[in-house]
């Protein structure tokens, strides 16, 4: 299984248009979220546990990165899946290990740990012009917090994504179809109470909307994520077929 992961990080660092895409998007998630603080000027909320700025900055980035968690899913999906597909690659794959589950779980670990990366680089970014251009003082406890929202909270939702990657052989559909699904589920969250409950467990949103942080319930969404996710693969390895 390891080998399988180095084997991904040694072909995906042959590839710096890989990299060089992720930190553009980077870039542009924590100037766009920056320029948008700045437009507005003083940002307010109703919330007790976000008065101080550099909370109510760092809820403000998290609310606005989810749809460039999704663009970043569809990218890592497409490099590290979907190019299978079109290298025609997936057979050779399967007959030199003879393992499709450990295949997929391989793909699978390698594609989250991009998706880790990407949010801990972009957050630091963030930090750091929170630090230098905002002039604030950085709240180490809150930035754990988001930094974990970040990580953890939209797992399944990225594993949704990936599943696309897995089933359908074309990446751009794959893209497509994995970007409509998490709109539709997103966009269900204004339909009732429950379903907003909902959403909020799947993305990084709780950190916005709560009035009293409860860390039962934030390590609940945390768990959900993480279990939604290792169900979401297992479905995939035993029905992925050629």
């Amino acid at each position: 299984m390891w080998t399988l992961i180095k084997n991904e990080f040694k072909t995906k660092g042959s590839q710096p248009v890989f990299y060089i895409i992720l930190g553009i998007i980077s870039l542009l998630q924590v100037l766009m979220v920056t320029m948008m603080i700045k437009f507005f000027d003083t940002i307010t909320v109703n919330s007790p546990f976000l008065k101080a700025p550099f909370r109510v900055n760092n809820a403000f980035y998290l609310g606005r990165s989810f749809f460039f968690t999704v663009i970043v899913g569809a990218i890592i999906g497409y490099y590290i899946i979907s190019v299978e597909y079109k290298n025609n690659t997936w057979e050779m794959l399967l007959l030199g290990t003879g393992d499709k589950k450990k295949i997929l779980w391989s793909k699978f670990i390698t594609s989250t740990l991009y998706y880790w990366g990407y949010q801990v680089i972009a957050y630091i970014l963030f930090l750091i012009i929170q630090m230098t251009y905002f002039k604030l003082s950085v709240d180490w406890q809150f930035s754990m917090l988001a930094l974990l929202s970040l990580i953890f909270s939209s797992l399944i939702l990225f594993t949704l994504q990936l599943m696309a990657h897995y089933f359908i052989s074309n990446g751009t559909s794959a893209i497509t179809f994995a970007v409509v699904l998490i709109i539709l589920i997103i966009l269900m969250g204004r339909i009732s109470k429950f379903m907003s409950y909902i959403v909020v467990s799947l993305t990084s949103q709780y950190l916005l909307v709560i009035v009293q942080f409860n860390v039962m319930y934030f390590l609940g969404i945390i768990g959900l994520n993480i279990f939604g996710a290792i169900i979401l693969m297992l479905f995939v390895s035993k029905k992925f077929n050629l």
